[in-house]
């Protein structure tokens, strides 16, 4: 009899895992801890108490391989989008930034450069705050990196800081004007701030040509 019950607590148990963020609470609870288990609380015997506990340890070990499982399936799905050529092209400005970031997917790190200077001149109508991700994305793209080696990277990221300064040019040149006086920029870097900002104004004047000045900028 007390086999049948305990298979009926495992059948009961088998699909129900105790939350993460409980698991460790009721594992160094002592009635769940070897040698450690209190007389009166309904467990019977230290039998009953080793079987509780191995219960428990099977459902984190199985929570565990979902969790695994879940996020393999996710780097194998990134995985094969790369290698079929297949990338989600940004539809807003803020959704660059995941892409800049990218270490990994150089077609997506790569799609998200050629997209900044695209979505900053409509950014405007379809970002909510246009100002904090215009900011954003200009630090994201001094702090870049040609960790992919494209071959028109330079161009690439100054055309996409010189769009976002034209998009916001009173938060992103005070964004860009201090970080001139911080340290930790080299020479380039330095430039490409200088140059992004010296553009963004002959383009909003309208002295290269550019709309800007048309507009009453």
């Amino acid at each position: 009899d007390d086999d049948d019950d305990d298979d009926d607590d495992d059948d009961d148990d088998g699909d129900k895992l105790v939350p993460f963020d409980d698991i460790d609470d009721d594992m160094r609870d002592e009635r769940y801890l070897f040698g450690g288990w209190r007389e009166g609380d309904g467990a019977g015997d230290s039998q009953a108490a080793m079987r509780n506990l191995l219960r428990r340890q099977q459902r984190l070990v199985s929570g565990a391989r979902r969790t695994h499982g879940a996020a393999r399936s996710d780097a194998e799905a990134q995985a094969q989008q790369a290698a079929s050529g297949y990338v989600e092209v940004p539809v807003y400005l803020i959704q660059c930034l995941d892409g800049l970031r990218d270490t990994n997917d150089y077609l997506r790190h790569q799609v998200a450069l050629e997209s900044v200077e695209r979505l900053a001149a409509t950014a405007a109508t379809t970002d909510v705050d246009v100002e904090a991700t215009c900011v954003e994305v200009a630090a994201q793209l001094v702090h870049l990196s040609d960790r992919f080696a494209l071959d028109n990277f330079d161009t690439l990221r100054r055309s996409a800081l010189v769009a976002v300064t034209t998009a916001a040019p009173a938060a992103c040149a005070r964004y860009l004007g201090e970080q001139l006086y911080e340290a930790n920029y080299d020479i380039q870097q330095r430039l490409l701030m200088l140059d992004a900002v010296n553009d963004a104004a002959l383009y909003l004047s309208g002295a290269d040509g550019g709309g800007g000045g048309g507009s009453g900028g």
